[in-house]
């Protein structure tokens, strides 16, 4: 089984984290766990690409 990961670069250092992508089980997409990115980068507030803001996967209440 291959494990697919995505990068993270830090804006305030430039370090880079490749952080393993999971499957989610409603979509059939690739995710990467918010709670994976806190454990790699303890500050992080956001999710940038590029200039766009990358939304967090919600609930059906819209909840995170």
């Amino acid at each position: 089984m291959t494990t697919n990961i995505q990068p993270f670069r830090s804006r305030s250092t430039g370090e880079v984290a490749d952080i393993p992508t999971l499957i989610d089980p409603k979509t059939g997409n690739q995710i990467v766990l918010w709670r994976d990115i806190q454990s790699v980068f303890e500050n992080a507030k956001t999710v940038w690409s590029g200039k766009s803001l990358v939304p967090l996967l919600t609930d059906e209440n819209l909840d995170q």
